[in-house]
Parts: structure tokens; C-alpha cells; sequence
């Protein structure tokens, strides 16, 4: 199963599903030029945001990008169509472009060592959390062991980094663990396992914050 079958369900505008599912997250909302002022505002809504991701940074087929957000092929390329020409009028018009923010369910993970802080090293540590945020709360969080520490034990491999997991299988082993995570949350992440996560759909995003629930408490 994909992990994009599972989350995040609400639309807020009039004449549209409420329910609608909703995968990804903006590193930021506001968009414009730089050299100078814009008072024409467009409003890109959530779901023609997911759109734009899944069609075309994912390049998936319509039907799947339907699919995954709860809506008909038609629907999909009506809201596709109406992102595309929002942002080409903020590119060619020089207008301003918002993303609208909206309660939405999602899950987050993070590598643990004691249930309570990030794990400086991502590979190694002895547990994930997955962390469920619905509607601006957190819900549930739960933890899986890590095989890939599972396995250092078994071999007797001291876990000092990343490093130490070499060979162990991280990348085939470490994305359907977590296939039902939106986002990543880390401290510092390999190039390899990064590019294995964002490959199955899973975004990572960095983070400074120690504890989980602080981490999940900020994306709220």
C-alpha cells in the first residue's frame, strides 16, 4: 500500500469534497517577486497545490493522481488546470501567490533512541515514531523498532553514524516501514536514504528541535 492511500482529509471551499486527501506540506505559503511590490494576490487552494505535486513534481498518470486525492479524473484535471494557470499568471504577470492553509490529517515519523528526542543519526536509531496529527492535534503516537539497529545488534556492529549501516539493506528495508508517513522529520539524513524516501512519496524536511512531540506540535 501507498502511503499516499491514507491522509490528511478536508477541503474549505465552496462546491468541493471536504474530503479530499491532502499529502504534502509547503515549506512556505506566500510567493511573489522579489523586486518588487504585489498587491494582486492569487489563492492557490490545498488541493490544487496536492495537484500540481502529484502531476507533475511525482509525474504521475491522472488516473492515479485522481485516485490518491479522492476525486474523479474530470475533477482532477479541472484542479490541475486551474493550478497550472495560477501559476503561470503569478510567472508572467508578476502577481503574488498564496497557498491556502487548512486543517489537515497527516502522518510524521522520527528516528528515537528513548521514545522522547530525535535521534542525531537517522539509520541507526532504535525506533521510529509515528506520529498522527489530525485537525491542528496530535492523535496518536506510536513507535516501530528499527531493523536496521536490529541487525547491528545481531551482528555485533557498534552504532556510532550512518555510516555504521552500510550494507544492512537501509534503503529496501526503511521506506515500507514507514510507507505510511507523509513527512520525515531529522536532524541530518544520507543522500541515499533520502532520495529512497522522497522516491516512494515520503517528504523530509529538517529540523533544530529536540523532542518529537515538539517537532510534531510546530507542523500543527
Amino acid at each position: 500500500m501507498n502511503h499516499y492511500d491514507a491522509y490528511v482529509k478536508k477541503g474549505c471551499i465552496m462546491g468541493r469534497n471536504p474530503h479530499r486527501t491532502l499529502s504534502v506540506i509547503p515549506t512556505a505559503y506566500m510567493y511573489g517577486p522579489s523586486d518588487h511590490p504585489s498587491t494582486d494576490i492569487l489563492s492557490l487552494e490545498a488541493d490544487e497545490f496536492e495537484a500540481l505535486y502529484l502531476a507533475d513534481l511525482l509525474d504521475l498518470y491522472h488516473e492515479e493522481c485522481a485516485a490518491r486525492l479522492g476525486v474523479s479524473r474530470p475533477t482532477f484535471a479541472k484542479i490541475l488546470s486551474s493550478a497550472r494557470r495560477k501559476t503561470v499568471q503569478m510567472l508572467l504577470f508578476g502577481k503574488s501567490l498564496n497557498i491556502r492553509k487548512q486543517p489537515r490529517r497527516m502522518v510524521i515519523a522520527c528516528a528515537t533512541d528513548d521514545r522522547s528526542t530525535i535521534h542525531p543519526h537517522f539509520l541507526i536509531a532504535r525506533y521510529f515514531a509515528l506520529v498522527t496529527l489530525n485537525e491542528g492535534k496530535i492523535e496518536t503516537i506510536r513507535y516501530c523498532d528499527n531493523p536496521i539497529f536490529e541487525a547491528m545488534v545481531r551482528q555485533a556492529i557498534t552504532p556510532e553514524n550512518d555510516d555504521s549501516a552500510k550494507g544492512l539493506g537501509a534503503g529496501r528495508l526503511i521506506p515500507p516501514l514507514l510507507q505510511e508517513a507523509n513527512l520525515v522529520v531529522c536532524t541530518q539524513i544520507g543522500e541515499g536514504i533520502r532520495r529512497n524516501l522522497e522516491g516512494v512519496g515520503i517528504g523530509v524536511r529538517y529540523s533544530t528541535v529536540a523532542r518529537v512531540d515538539e517537532v510534531a506540535n510546530a507542523l500543527v
